[in-house]
């Protein structure tokens, strides 16, 4: 299948889609601490609901314990909670994520141009591209990416196309599948 020699895509970010992008980002490198603080409370409070039931001496240190089960699980809602709030605080102050872009993909560079706010780059500078469920992320720095979303192509082919374009300008071991994050997002 051969790529057209530039792909122009248009449309408007969506808060959801800065949302998915602000948990991908954060949750793909701490997912498995948080998964672990999980477990280790849920394990450890069952453990000792059953030392408690099993051994009425045990019942208040039991009760004691309860803060240090309640923390992991408080600090997971609050860490859950700061991508949301972070999306919610850009959508709000930066007009450019309300606005509609385009982007062009070009065998040189990857483009993009909204409402004042315009910008291009060699395909070479990019450090990663990873996709989510429903984004492209094109990384230029550790934290900043292009955000394209999977509704912005017309057709699977144009999806396609546009897979082998970034391909051949970044190479195959700069992009990645979606993990378990990245399915979720």
């Amino acid at each position: 299948m051969e790529t057209q020699s530039a792909i122009e895509l248009h449309g408007t970010l969506t808060i959801a889609e800065l949302t998915r992008f602000q948990y991908f980002h954060t949750f793909r490198r701490i997912w498995p601490v948080l998964a672990s603080c999980m477990v280790f409370a849920i394990v450890l409070g069952t453990l000792l609901a059953f030392v408690a039931m099993a051994i009425p001496e045990f019942r208040a240190l039991a009760l004691e314990a309860v803060p240090f089960l309640i923390f992991p699980v408080l600090w997971t809602l609050v860490l859950g909670a700061i991508p949301y709030r972070k999306a919610r605080k850009l959508f709000a102050a930066q007009r450019y994520f309300r606005e509609p872009i385009a982007y062009v993909f070009t065998a040189e560079t990857l483009g993009s141009e909204g409402a004042g706010v315009s910008s291009r780059i060699a395909w070479n500078l990019l450090k990663h591209v990873r996709e989510t469920n429903s984004l492209f992320l094109l990384y230029h720095t550790a934290d900043a990416a292009f955000l394209v979303p999977k509704r912005f192509f017309r057709s699977p082919a144009e999806m396609e196309n546009w897979r082998q374009l970034v391909r051949a300008g970044v190479g195959p071991a700069k992009m990645e599948k979606p993990g378990a994050i990245g399915r979720w997002c």
